[in-house]
């Protein structure tokens, strides 16, 4: 983690609270048309957001 933050500074600031997403791990499922994909804060709140087209059906170079 300390090379990715090393390598984020370098070109722009971070501030507290900032978050840096670098993945998701191995044994995640595909999302797929129909799946809701959700997060949690505690204490800030939810944010939910329906799949509608698999982004490797508009981008053929992810899959």
């Amino acid at each position: 983690m300390d090379e990715i933050l090393v390598y984020l500074t370098s070109f722009m600031i971070l501030h507290p609270g900032d978050l840096v997403l670098t993945g998701f791990p191995a044994e995640c499922a595909r999302i797929e048309p129909g799946d809701t994909v959700s997060c949690r804060i505690e204490g800030i709140g939810e944010l939910s957001n329906p799949v509608k087209t698999a982004s490797w059906e508009k981008i053929p170079s992810l899959m």
